[in-house]
């Protein structure tokens, strides 16, 4: 903490001009290097500290196969969207649908994406006060908060320059505390990792998932199987390279296209090793609590399993480790939502709609003052879901995924703007409401009220919501036609030699 604060006035103190391309984009001149290693912590919070062990602990490798596949699929997401962030000089990814389609789409794209944030944070939050209250009996909404406050400070007060280096720096800390755990369940079972996996393999709970008939089969009610990985691997690189600011604002802080696309390739390919340590532990924890399961207090959840076996198992000063690798998982993820969100409210808003002039003198402190009111507002709504987490039956792991879906409904804006020419600004935005408004209804109604063995599995509930939004455009194109020019904005009409300048010049 003491260093995450060092960094955070040391970024402050060397800011260039103070503007929001320095105080958003750091300047736009971070090391690739460094920008892979950020996303790494940036995406990877205490959910993924929590759940991902968790997830493997009840239903096995499944999950693990999207780590490994995503880098080959990621080359898509690449060339169908992120050049054209670096094509028009842009802040924000939503910036493209106002070229492409109208200023209402662009303001409907940042809303969506500000709502998904929030509540994501909210739900990190929640999980860091699950796991660290089930590690030391210390209150919920005191680790909210305290956690919180921090993060939020240290975030307003040093920008994107002090977030991406401390991302860099809680990754290092998250894979060593992750390590440290997986070393100790390996030497107090003395296992080796080929006879974790080994024995989770028994219990139906690795690879040999691909090659089971119920794997490959159309089922809703299955968790995960054969077709919803298919669609995973084709959908979530183009999701997360196209809609989700988070991602993109990191990029646009590299110096060009070509290091912004090193960095993405980079950051996939190191999500593999760095991720197993959380796999390994869920190996580890399902074979330790299988053997001694006189140790496991009834009624103990899975999603607090990690940090029970932290908490009792671990000698000191492990578990003092393991409480900064959670707090550094909690803070790399939502330092880096304050930031995104406060751009988008910025520059999508404040500076479009011409609430502040550009260049004006109240521009640096705003842009900290919107920093500071995501933070707050992000606790606020993490209170909310800790209060109501005690009452709902979910994983924490579901509920982020429900949350997330809505990121789904701003893709299929990208989708169409970049593939299909003739799609209008007015069919456009009755997409995204309708197919938004079916996305935020469908768990509410056919999920949350059901019981548990009845529920369609949460991975499929983003679906419907969009195909709407990719669909109904396309009807309605037919008879709203596109009035605006497309020039350089689709896939049939960017230059390729336009970009290649376009590079040469950023």
């Amino acid at each position: 903490m003491v260093a995450v604060a060092g960094i955070a006035v040391w970024s402050k103190l060397t800011e260039k001009g103070g503007g929001e391309n320095e105080y958003f984009l750091a300047g736009r001149r971070m090391n690739w290097i460094v920008i892979s290693v950020a996303l790494f912590a940036a995406l990877c919070s205490s959910i993924s500290f929590g759940a991902v062990p968790s997830e493997i602990y009840q239903h096995g490798m499944a999950l693990f196969l999207v780590s490994v596949l995503i880098p080959f699929t990621a080359p898509l997401g690449v060339k169908l969207f992120l050049r054209f962030f670096f094509h028009h000089p842009t802040l924000t990814a939503y910036e493209y649908l106002e070229n492409r389609f109208d200023l209402g789409t662009r303001l409907i794209g940042s809303g969506l994406f500000f709502t998904v944030r929030v509540f994501y944070a909210a739900v990190i939050y929640y999980s860091t006060a699950v796991l660290l209250g089930t590690l030391t009996g210390w209150p919920g909404m005191g680790i909210i908060l305290g956690i919180g406050i921090f993060t939020t400070i240290y975030t307003t007060f040093g920008g994107m320059k002090a977030v991406i280096y401390t991302d860099a720096l809680q990754a290092i800390v998250l894979v060593l505390g992750l390590c440290a755990i997986a070393w100790r369940i390996m030497a107090t079972t003395d296992t080796m990792p080929w006879d974790l996996y080994a024995y989770a393999s028994a219990q139906g709970r690795g690879f040999e998932v691909l090659v089971s008939p119920t794997f490959w089969q159309f089922d809703l009610h299955t968790r995960f199987n054969g077709w919803l990985l298919l669609i995973v691997l084709i959908t979530a690189p183009m999701i997360t390279l196209s809609s989700d600011q988070l991602v993109i604002q990191r990029l646009l802080t590299s110096k060009n296209y070509r290091e912004a696309r090193r960095a993405t390739y980079t950051n996939y390919w190191l999500n593999i090793p760095l991720g197993l340590p959380s796999f390994m532990i869920g190996w580890g924890l399902l074979y330790f609590y299988n053997r001694f399961p006189q140790k496991v207090p009834v009624g103990l959840s899975p999603d607090r399993l990690m940090a029970f076996f932290i908490g009792t198992e671990l000698p000191a000063p492990l578990p003092g480790l393991l409480v900064a690798a959670l707090l550094a998982a909690t803070m790399g993820t939502t330092s880096s939502i304050m930031n995104s969100l406060a751009t988008v409210v910025f520059h999508d808003f404040f500076l479009r709609l011409g609430w502040i002039k550009p260049g004006s003198k109240k521009e640096p402190q705003l842009c900290r003052i919107l920093s500071f009111s995501a933070g707050i507002l992000a606790m606020a709504f993490s209170c909310v879901l800790f209060r109501a987490g005690e009452t709902v039956t979910t994983t924490i792991m579901e509920t982020a995924g429900l949350w997330c879906s809505l990121t789904s409904i701003i893709f299929a804006a990208f989708l169409l703007g970049v593939c299909v020419p003739w799609v209008s600004a007015r069919a456009m935005k009755w997409g995204l409401a309708i197919g938004g408004i079916l996305t935020l209804g469908l768990p509410l109604l056919c999920y949350y009220p059901v019981p548990v063995a009845e529920r369609i599995s949460f991975a499929w509930l983003w679906i419907p919501g969009f195909l709407v939004a990719t669909t109904l455009p396309l009807f309605l194109s037919r008879f709203w036609h596109h009035q605006k020019s497309v020039d350089q904005l689709t896939l049939w009409t960017l230059k390729e030699e336009t970009t290649e300048s376009a590079k040469k010049i950023a």
